[in-house]
């Protein structure tokens, strides 16, 4: 399911850009200075928001699928 054109919701994970990410290897995502940020294990990755239709529907899958920080 595409999130704009950086951002692709898969079966197996979320794709940004051409970089597969798989869900297990997600470890948390948030919203920061406009910006969609996953956190993959060590590092991150961000998307702006701008760039994002249905931003709410985005939200949701990955508040189901990826552990938050609390």
């Amino acid at each position: 399911m595409p999130f704009g054109k950086d951002l692709v919701i898969e079966r197996e994970g979320v794709r940004v850009a051409k970089k597969r990410i798989p869900w297990d290897t997600l470890r948390g995502s948030a919203l920061e200075r406009g910006m969609v940020v996953l956190k993959v294990q060590k590092r991150s990755g961000s998307v702006p928001v701008s760039s994002i239709p249905n931003l709410d529907l985005l939200l949701a899958i990955l508040k189901e699928r990826v552990p938050q920080p609390t």
